[in-house]
């Protein structure tokens, strides 16, 4: 299901070699239709250092400084349309950070759309440092040719502050979610 739905957001086909000895996790809605998703990956190899060109990986200072026992990726991080609740935005969001801070790794190597300036900027709050910015290589479940940034972050720049930060400013973006919790709220004292 996984591999069906990703493929419809982010137009790759996840091989199942890749998937299986990785954490996936779905994002269901209420009604248990999937929403959204990511792949964590605690071993490698990685999928985004694997997108960057070989004598682009090896010219790059900030790879070459990387233990790669180290590094946790996150890859194939998506969330549909569909999901018109802010809520469901934030509980993935924070799925995400729980996983992340739960590892004992030191560090977190991500890839994006270059075209997805939005999302560059969502990651620039965990101040990341390029690998690579640019046509990446077709990889398996890849079929046209990409343009993609690489970074990576330690993941102690994911402190709860940020987090709770970056949380809020997701619920507070729209103010029907804040009429919604304020009604449910409102409702649920006057039961009291």
């Amino acid at each position: 299901m996984f591999q069906r739905e990703t493929y419809k957001y982010l137009k790759v086909k996840y091989p199942l070699e890749f998937l299986k000895p990785n954490l996936v996790r779905g994002v269901f809605s209420n009604d248990q239709k999937m929403i959204g998703g990511y792949i964590v990956a605690l071993t490698p190899p990685f999928r985004s250092l694997d997108l960057v060109p070989p004598k682009a990986l090896k010219a790059s200072s900030v790879y070459n400084q990387l233990d790669l026992n180290s590094v946790l990726e996150i890859n194939g991080l998506w969330l549909s349309p569909q999901a018109k609740n802010r809520l469901d935005s934030i509980r993935t969001w924070f799925r995400l950070y729980l996983d992340v801070i739960s590892s004992p790794k030191e560090h977190l190597v991500f890839v994006y759309d270059q075209a997805q300036e939005k999302l560059g900027k969502l990651y620039s709050a965990c101040d990341p440092q390029t690998i690579y910015a640019g046509k990446t290589l077709r990889l398996a479940g890849i079929e046209e040719d990409e343009r993609n940034v690489v970074q990576i972050a330690p993941i102690t720049n994911l402190s709860i502050k940020k987090a709770s930060q970056f949380l809020l400013k997701k619920l507070m973006r729209r103010r029907g979610i804040c009429h919604n919790l304020s009604y449910q709220l409102h409702t649920t004292l006057k039961q009291v």
